[in-house]
């Protein structure tokens, strides 16, 4: 489940950056769409399982979102070629999967800790 939730992470992250880029849309814009687009649907299904979504808690799931963003902003000059596309897909897939297996996680006062 967690390397679909993987793909689906990097995929939406990058469809809808390269579109809110695409359309000229103001920064703040294309950050939001870029990040909740991504992380909202795996909101909506931890809570339909009853679940604190692992995006508030435990994952690097939004920052990842966040820096698929930043770094398709930095290329957007190679974003039409295709071997470009692919590599900075792969490489945030990769990071995804790495996130994951290590169980690296964001940071959390000491007083939240359980």
């Amino acid at each position: 489940m967690l390397i679909l939730d993987s793909i689906w992470l990097v995929t939406f992250a990058f469809i809808w950056s390269s579109i809110a880029y695409e359309l000229n849309l103001w920064f703040f814009w294309i950050i939001f769409f870029s990040v909740i687009s991504s992380v909202w649907g795996w909101v909506l299904r931890d809570v339909v399982l009853n679940k604190t979504p692992m995006v508030f808690e435990t994952d690097l799931y939004a920052t990842l979102a966040l820096f698929l963003w930043i770094f398709y902003w930095i290329f957007s000059y190679n974003m039409d070629n295709i071997f470009w596309s692919s590599i900075l897909l792969l490489t945030f897939f990769i990071i995804r999967l790495s996130v994951i297996y290590f169980k690296i996680n964001l940071w959390k006062p000491n007083f939240l800790k359980n």
